[in-house]
């Protein structure tokens, strides 16, 4: 069942949350208390650990044309009606701004007796990282009098279902190889515990719901003085769609082990028997990971139990990942949940949806044979569609842009994650990259315009964002909090929306004047506390005591001018020239920091080191100029020449990371350098002979097989060598700059919001041509060897170009 999307964005509308300004809502039901009270199961556990199970049943006369119904739970719940799915959620948020999903249930009624169900599950300190909670509870209120008989009260029943818990024991082996996991927990449902008629009019009945507390809107103005300001979850409609749910395939068996008896085509069809008193593994490899419900449908077998074990690679004996393709001598490390038959045949599955490309089925029988009748995933991802093409003379280039989408597409859900296997955070200096990424390759903002907000509300007293939200678990790096000005003015350049940015500025104020009140008389920050992050290559901001980060100064002199320009065009003039007076100052102290024998930027000013990020930042914000800024482009090359990841002995300066290398090849292309980005994709070319599929955290050894922030490659590919990109806000006026170094011909193609942008570029004896398309009402110019060209809006402008020195 699809959200009701009408519905949704009139509500997103009323309460104000879709432009981040304060609106009057309009709703009625947006303006008041809801009739509806949120409920739990009577003795279930406030916050620990715990699964519930809510239902309503009611008779219908006949079923009506709408019926409509918001439903959000604390943590997460499955709609169901007459036993069919209906919807899951609600979307994370925090406790100030949390979300309710809303449903058209009248598709799934019938004339009679109908039963509206959900499970509800709250896994306390065990739920992933970004789970934030108040208490367990379920609601659903309805939209209009049609539907209030489901408006959630002591008229439902509600009850613990014991069989179905967390399952710690599923996360040691991942804790025992790495030191961080923060995404969802392992499960365990024991077919013998579990009611299996939990969504059906059949059993006995259950206790009342306990009511828990009235349902309120965030911003309610009505009701008695002390509920002005309730105490409890301020909701606020989910602004995202549905996510997309598609099923796919689990994979292919590729070993096995002990006497399993398989019948083909397993796990496609047919099935897998396994005798009494026996233990068989198979292994299954689906070739590329993904984000899924996993689904097994068991039959005999009682007391049987069954473990689903989850990996993105295998690992050899001394802890490596190697070519991910191959499995000889490799083990299965991984999460695992587990279920128990009962002896008849049902369809298990974890509340939580799981990341893997190998996938192990461990089956250990009793005193009765099991048969695996079906194994089946449901994948589940933020709807982004592919707009953008490249494509060009060098066809790797293809296979790169292809894993550069499937990784964002993996890492992009309610919110983006890191790494949908192992965190399942969304972090700024992640999530920088993937929004840049959603608005070139898929013209999608939504998820983005979720992430600017929820940064800014993750803004403590003193100023700053925290690193990753919603997270319950409180982390700052300071730096990050200036990338999300940046995230801002990214957002302001392509998709424009003043009223939407300008709401933001007094979050970016708070982040500039926490700087600004921190910069030493040198003009270089203080002290930075907290985790000083920058990339992970270079191991920090590589401050003394007294501070004096180089890499520091090098963000803050970005987001001073980026803020600069936004105050200046949306917010306070008087402001945008304080950060242009204090970028100068920035620019000044770090000029300071120049070497003229090492031809580079000291990590401070005691140092007698240099660091890779600090000559980036520096070299696309343009902090020298003559001769010191040409010296400085070789070195800065020279080190994006040398292969990320390798740790650098005494004296040596470790090049960045294939995350950071996003700044590098931006830096670049700043200074008139972009024809040697083409040449700097060796990393990720050699992912290709890994047998990767995604793009991972680090150059191996790396902890994740999939993370967003080093899919850059195909907005570089997009922005440097087709060389689209926006020169104005909003996309307002485009700019067609390529670099196609030593391609002979590209094309590529980048959605706008008033249409498409088309680039083909060939080469021939005497120079080039190119073919540049714009849409209706959006002008441009093309650069090229230093001269430019004027490009009509709505128009293709076809141009011989010479030959490039």
């Amino acid at each position: 069942m699809k959200l009701f999307t009408v519905l949704v964005v009139l509500a997103v509308a009323a309460t104000g949350e879709a432009h981040a300004t304060p609106h009057v809502p309009t709703d009625p039901l947006l303006r008041s208390t809801w009739t509806a009270s949120w409920i739990t199961a009577k003795g279930a556990a406030v916050r620990d650990p715990v699964v519930i199970h809510a239902r309503k049943r009611f008779t219908l006369a006949k079923v009506p044309e709408r019926f409509v119904v918001h439903v959000s739970a604390d943590n997460r719940f499955v709609l169901h009606v007459n036993g069919k799915v209906i919807g899951r959620g609600p979307a994370r948020g925090d406790i100030e701004h949390w979300r309710y999903e809303t449903f058209d249930l009248s598709p799934a009624l019938q004339p009679g007796v109908n039963v509206v169900a959900a499970t509800v599950w709250n896994f306390g300190v065990d739920a992933p990282y970004a789970q934030i909670s108040r208490r367990t509870g379920f609601l659903m209120q309805a939209q209009d009098d049609v539907a209030t008989v489901c408006n959630t009260d002591k008229t439902w029943e509600a009850k613990v279902e014991p069989g179905h818990t967390v399952n710690l024991a599923g996360l040691g082996p991942i804790r025992a190889h790495h030191y961080f996991y923060a995404a969802g927990t392992p499960e365990r449902r024991d077919g013998n515990v579990w009611d299996w008629q939990w969504d059906t009019n059949e059993g006995t009945a259950w206790p009342a719901a306990a009511s828990i507390e009235r349902a309120t809107p965030r911003g309610m103005r009505d009701g008695s003085p002390h509920q002005l300001s309730p105490p409890g979850w301020e909701l606020v409609a989910d602004a995202l769609p549905a996510m997309e749910e598609t099923m796919v395939g689990v994979g292919s068996i590729v070993r096995s082990s002990g006497p399993a008896t398989v019948a083909a085509p397993f796990p496609e069809g047919g099935s897998l028997q396994v005798p009494a008193r026996s233990r068989a593994v198979v292994l299954l490899d689906r070739k590329e990971i993904i984000n899924a419900y996993p689904s097994i449908t068991l039959a005999g077998g009682k007391d049987a139990v069954v473990r689903l074990t989850y990996a993105e690679s295998l690992f050899d004996k001394q802890g490596r990942k190697g070519n991910r393709n191959e499995i000889e001598g490799k083990d299965m490390i991984g999460l695992y949940d587990e279920f128990v038959s009962d002896g008849r045949t049902h369809t298990y599955q974890p509340l939580w949806w799981r990341s893997w490309r190998y996938l192990e089925v461990q089956i250990e029988t009793r005193e009765a044979p099991l048969a695996i009748t079906n194994l089946a995933a449901r994948a589940t991802l933020f709807p982004l569609k592919p707009l953008a093409t490249f494509e060009s003379s060098d066809p790797q280039l293809q296979e790169l842009w292809a894993m550069a989408f499937r990784t964002l597409r993996i890492s992009a859900w309610e919110t983006y994650m890191d790494s949908p296997y192992w965190e399942q955070l969304q972090y700024i200096g992640d999530t920088r990259i993937t929004a840049l990424l959603s608005y070139a390759l898929a013209n999608e903002d939504r998820l983005a315009r979720q992430a600017l907000l929820a940064f800014d509300q993750s803004r403590t007293s003193d100023g700053l964002t925290m690193s990753r939200y919603p997270t319950r678990d409180q982390q700052y790096i300071p730096p990050y909090s200036l990338f999300w000005v940046g995230m801002v003015h990214d957002f302001w350049m392509y998709r424009g929306d003043a009223e939407f940015v300008r709401a933001l500025l007094p979050g970016t104020r708070t982040v500039i004047d926490w700087f600004l009140a921190r910069v030493r008389p040198d003009g270089l920050p203080a002290y930075l506390p907290w985790w000083a992050h920058i990339d992970p290559a270079a191991g920090g901001a590589r401050q003394t005591e007294e501070g004096g980060s180089a890499a520091a100064a090098g963000q803050l002199l970005m987001a001073l001018r980026e803020a600069a320009q936004l105050e200046a065009a949306l917010g306070d003039a008087h402001r945008a020239g304080v950060y242009r007076a204090a970028a100068a100052r920035t620019a000044q102290a770090l000029q300071r920091l120049w070497d003229p024998q090492r031809g580079l930027l000291k990590d401070n000013p005691e140092a007698k080191t240099f660091s890779h990020d600090v000559n980036i930042l520096a070299l696309d914000q343009d902090v020298l100029s003559g001769t010191k800024r040409e010296r400085l482009q070789r070195e800065v090359l020279a080190l994006g020449q040398q292969a990320p990841g390798r740790r650098a002995t005494p004296g040596e300066v470790a090049p960045a990371s294939i995350y950071f290398r996003y700044y590098l090849h931006r830096a670049l292309n700043h200074v008139g350098k972009g024809d040697a980005f083409l040449a700097l994709l060796d990393p990720w070319r050699q992912m290709l002979g890994l047998g990767l599929t995604t793009f991972p955290e680090f150059s191996d050894p790396t902890r994740s097989d999939s993370h967003a922030w080093t899919a850059h490659p195909a907005l570089d590919l997009l922005n440097i060598a087709a060389g689209i990109g926006p020169a104005a806000p909003g996309f307002a006026k485009v700019r067609v700059a390529p670099n196609p170094g030593a391609l002979e011909s590209l094309t590529a193609a980048m959605p706008h919001p008033a249409g498409t942008i088309s680039v083909g570029l060939r080469k021939n004896a005497n120079g080039w041509s190119t073919d540049v398309a714009l849409p209706p009402n959006v002008p441009g110019e093309f650069v090229w060897a230093g001269r430019s060209w004027p490009l009509r809006a709505g128009a293709t402008t076809h141009l011989v170009l010479p030959a490039r020195k």
